[in-house]
C-alpha cells in the first residue's frame, strides 16, 4: 500500500503535485513558504555554469536578503540576485 503524502500547513494541492517535480520548483516553493510570500513572482533559473539567478519582486531589502540566504542554505551557488525592491 502506498503511503499518503504529509501535508504541511499552508500547502495546497498544486504544491503537493510539484513536490515530485524538479528541484528548483521545490526550492521555490520552500522559499515562498518560508518567507510568507514576501517575494512576489519568485523564479529561480540556472545559468550555463549551473549557478542560480534569483528573480522576483519585494518591498524590502530584508526579504531580498532572506531569499538569498535560503538559496545559499540549499547548497546552490548564486550567480545573481535580481530580486527588485519597489
Amino acid at each position: 500500500m502506498k503511503a499518503l503524502p504529509v501535508i504541511k500547513i499552508g500547502q495546497t494541492l498544486p504544491t503537493l503535485r510539484q513536490e515530485q517535480g524538479d528541484p528548483l520548483t521545490i526550492l521555490e516553493i520552500t522559499i515562498n513558504n518560508r518567507l510568507g510570500n514576501r517575494v512576489r513572482n519568485l523564479k529561480l533559473e540556472l545559468n550555463g555554469e549551473n549557478k542560480l539567478i534569483i528573480k522576483g519582486c519585494t518591498e524590502t531589502y530584508y526579504a531580498k536578503q532572506l531569499a538569498q540566504h535560503a538559496v545559499m542554505e540549499s547548497g546552490y551557488v548564486i550567480a545573481a540576485n535580481e530580486i527588485e525592491v519597489k
